[in-house]
């Protein structure tokens, strides 16, 4: 719409397979105008290289694990907005530690109320305490005596990938 000029659009969409579906949507110039520098601020960023500031989405620390998978061994001197971000990181997880204390207090609570019994209600709630067993497993070292002693006994094993990935922690400044 805002290339041709459209002041309405229709958009047809075949949906799960079968349901054909039209949508008409009338021209919003603000949301136009906001798209268009959004647009352009992401031309700029592919013409130049420069990535766009980090944010808090799982894309975002995929992409950063994927562009930086092993350190060098090397220090930095920390720029003035990594450590302003350090400081909001450290209050997030004191934060988040006094959350977690307040959830489990809550949990708690629930689970004493509930005793023996399966389920709680009240007006507009439901709970659950459940009993659940889960299988047990053995780990044995992966070597190839292990493996061919669990081939010969019989018993089917699963493979999983091994994975790396970088951890970030505090540590105590250096005096």
């Amino acid at each position: 719409m805002a290339v041709l000029g459209a002041s309405r659009a229709d958009l047809g969409c075949v949906i799960d397979g079968r349901d054909f579906k039209v949508f008409s949507f009338g021209r919003d110039d603000k949301f136009i105008a906001v798209m268009l520098a959004e647009v352009a601020e992401f031309y700029e960023r592919l013409q130049t290289g420069t990535p766009p500031p980090p944010d808090g989405l799982p894309s975002t620390a995929a992409a950063l694990a994927a562009l930086h998978p092993d350190d060098t061994g090397e220090t930095i001197t920390l720029p003035s907005d990594a450590i302003q971000a350090a400081y909001a990181l450290n209050l997030a997880k004191v934060r988040l530690k006094e959350l977690e204390t307040e959830k489990a207090a809550a949990e708690n609570v629930l689970k004493a109320a509930l005793g023996n019994a399966t389920f709680g209600e009240a007006p507009g709630m439901r709970w659950s305490w459940k009993t659940q067993e889960r299988a047990g497993c053995l780990r044995v070292p992966d070597t190839d005596e292990a493996r061919r002693a669990l081939d010969l006994a019989g018993i089917d094993f699963k493979e999983t990938a091994t994975s790396k990935f970088r951890v970030l922690r505090s540590l105590k400044a250096r005096v």
